[in-house]
């Protein structure tokens, strides 16, 4: 009989702070690498590949019932090689297991438990089980493997059957997002959201950043009042709701009720710079007080709470901390209970309770209350005889107050990895509010964030590193990483007009069409070639909170086809809209990025060129609209650059209206140019 040198836990030598929270467990945790698969098949063991990430409420509960429980790691020891993963850093085998877990169960979320076959097949899976369930679940398919083995093998080849079907895009060519066509997807979607809180249907309520930007474009492009009203109702409740930290800034990930109040309290790097994003453009069209606050606090957020000292930003915040009873709870550190509050409002209690709904209904677990405000500030004011200046007033008051007061809680734990395409959306929202704002703190951060991106992520060979932490990067960037770095340089040009961010762009999209391209469709790769999860290629198409890979890409490629006068990369992008036409179409609402893309490039290609010595002033001017659709090129000197090429006139500020890349004759009247942007938003 062989003998084998028993497994060890190794999560010790991890970078990743998930993978360390679980570096004490008696369970023989391994860390992801497929040459585990040759010790399984040697041993004739099952694998046990168990997924989450650092700031996962259940997946902490679930380690502390299971995971650290001396007999469970014994059976989950002898029986199986059990493997942890960092979704965070393998975003690739979460999603292939992912949609295994939802084939097999109809269900997700983490964390995310999958036992496959020694060579990394799935064949069942779970997310979070109590003990008991999760042991008896063990044991039946320890009694199947002994007993009726081919059922498991028959099974695995079913779930990777369907794993390939998924990532064949059906229909190729197939159609074309016409107005008609986006106009009726538009009512279909407006039959199936909150028309009281906003949002989608019921709960839980996610914020789904890229499909609030889709009814935006919506609004303004197909003129649908409807879809106008759904996302200024949306935004308002977002932004009033318990997820947004009123004292601290940033956004919890969702609300666990239907009229965003409760949160699931942990505070995610990726979803925060993408609603910095939409909140600002929210304001460009619309200058709400409270979308101006949204941005202040989300910036001071991600600046005190998240950011690297080199610029760059960490990936999130627990969910959990300690209570004042010293155990670890979900929303500790957020939610206050009567008595705490009564001692640190010490000026009109009485309104300060009224104003974010303090009464006894409004209760959360263990007698705590989430700040939520369900009228806004205008609307309370009237209510209670107050101005504005008077409530802001007291606000300024109760939250220096409360902040005080938080501060002494012990912090919910920061997982301190750097995840370039969570650094790029955060650099990019940066950008948003610059433009929108000019607050030179915001171009300050965002430029700092892009010297950490060009600085610590870039690789030797001109590709994209994933992780950064402890002086380290490591594992290669995903499709993902390269689009939103992409869009984060391009970006940065058409805001502060360097065109060494257009040159970074350019550059990394080349090496991303070489190494991400596929035969037979324009669609690109979720990984480099030869780095695919069971050598199984996966193409990243729905829009999720992060919209999609290829999503992105296309409108990179439509921006820099643009700017270089590249009608390939063009081509190209209009070949992915045709790929993806009867799927986006059909399921809307997980391909909004697809959607929100084709509402703007179904009009006219518009390039708005700006050159002499106070172009960045006239510049600054002309960008107070919300028009994502343009591409932006400005210069103070003669440049070689398609766009720019021959339209400099020595000593004056000229302005060009260019539709695809034909010009109007040069303009010197700024008020012309911006009543052409206010028209083509009618």
């Amino acid at each position: 009989m062989t003998s084998y040198r028993p497994l060890s836990n190794t999560l010790n030598t991890a970078l990743s702070p998930y993978l360390k929270q679980h570096a004490h467990h008696p369970v023989a945790w391994q860390q992801w690498d497929e040459s585990l698969f040759a010790d399984a098949e040697q041993q004739s063991k099952l694998l046990i590949i168990s997924i989450g990430y650092a700031s996962c409420h259940w997946c902490h509960v679930m380690a502390h019932e299971s995971f650290e429980d001396s007999k469970v790691a014994t059976l989950m020891n002898t029986h199986f090689i059990s493997i942890k993963v960092d979704r965070e850093e393998r975003p690739d085998v979460d999603r292939l297991y992912m949609q295994a877990l939802q084939m097999l169960t109809g269900q997700g979320g983490w964390p995310l438990n999958i036992i496959a076959l020694p060579d990394g097949r799935p064949l069942w899976g779970c997310t979070y089980l109590k003990k008991e369930r999760w042991t008896n679940a063990l044991h039946q398919l320890i009694d199947i493997k002994k007993h009726e083995p081919k059922k498991l093998t028959d099974q695995a080849e079913l779930v990777m059957e369907g794993l390939k079907a998924i990532q064949e895009i059906s229909e190729k060519k197939s159609k074309e997002f016409s107005r008609k066509e986006l106009t009726s997807v538009v009512y279909r979607m407006l039959r199936d959201v909150d028309a009281e809180h906003g949002g989608p249907q019921g709960a839980p309520k996610f914020m789904m950043p890229t499909l609030l930007d889709f009814w935006q474009a919506a609004g303004n492009i197909l003129g649908i009042e409807a879809a106008k009203k759904h996302y200024s109702l949306t935004l308002t409740r977002i932004a009033q709701g318990g997820l947004f930290d009123v004292l601290g800034g940033g956004f919890s990930r969702y609300a666990v009720d239907e009229r965003w109040h409760i949160p699931h309290f942990e505070k995610m790097g990726y979803d925060n710079g993408l609603l910095l994003s939409t909140f600002s453009r929210a304001y460009a069209d619309d200058a709400k007080a409270l979308y101006g606050e949204v941005v202040t606090k989300t910036v001071h957020f991600l600046k005190t709470e998240l950011r690297h000292s080199e610029g760059g930003f960490y990936a999130s915040l627990d969910a959990d901390s300690e209570n004042i009873n010293g155990q670890i709870e979900e929303g500790a550190y957020y939610s206050w209970t009567y008595d705490e509050l009564q001692k640190v409002i010490t000026s009109n209690f009485d309104l300060f309770c009224a104003y974010y709904n303090i009464r006894e209904e409004q209760l959360w677990e263990g007698n705590r209350y989430v700040f939520w405000r369900s009228k806004t500030d205008s609307v309370f004011c009237e209510t209670h005889a107050l101005t504005l200046d008077d409530l802001e007033e007291n606000k300024n008051i109760w939250h220096k107050n409360l902040l005080a007061y938080r501060v002494t809680r012990p912090k919910p734990a920061l997982d301190d990895k750097c995840i370039t395409s969570w650094n790029a959306l955060i650099c990019s929202g940066l950008l948003e509010a610059y433009r929108v704002f000019h607050e030179e703190d915001y171009k300050k951060l965002a430029q700092q964030a892009m010297h950490f991106i060009s600085s610590h992520l870039i690789t030797a060979t001109g590709g994209l590193y994933r992780i950064f932490k402890n002086n380290r990067h490591y594992l290669p960037g995903l499709a993902e990483d390269f689009a939103t770095v992409i869009q984060m340089y391009l970006n940065a040009y058409e805001i502060l007009f360097d065109t060494r961010y257009l040159e970074c762009a350019r550059d990394l999209l080349l090496f991303f069409i070489e190494n991400f391209s596929l035969p037979n469709t324009a669609l690109f790769s979720l990984t480099s070639r030869m780095q695919a999860p069971l050598h199984l290629t996966q193409i990243d198409v729905q829009d999720d909170v992060i919209p999609s890979s290829n999503a992105i890409m296309a409108e990179n490629l439509i921006r820099l086809g643009a700017h270089y006068n590249k009608p390939e990369w063009q081509v190209r992008a209009q070949t992915m809209f045709l790929e993806m036409g009867t799927t986006a179409i059909s399921y809307p609402e997980s391909h909004s990025k697809w959607l929100s893309t084709a509402l703007w490039t179904n009009k006219s290609s518009i390039e708005i060129v700006v050159t002499g010595p106070d172009f960045k002033k006239v510049m600054r001017n002309l960008q107070q609209y919300s028009h994502p659709h343009i591409r932006w090129a400005g210069s103070a000197s003669e440049s070689t650059l398609p766009l720019l090429k021959n339209r400099y006139v020595p000593g004056k500020t000229v302005i060009y209206w260019c539709e695809n890349q034909t010009c109007s004759q040069p303009e010197t009247r700024v008020k012309i140019i911006l009543d052409q942007l206010k028209a083509i938003a009618l």
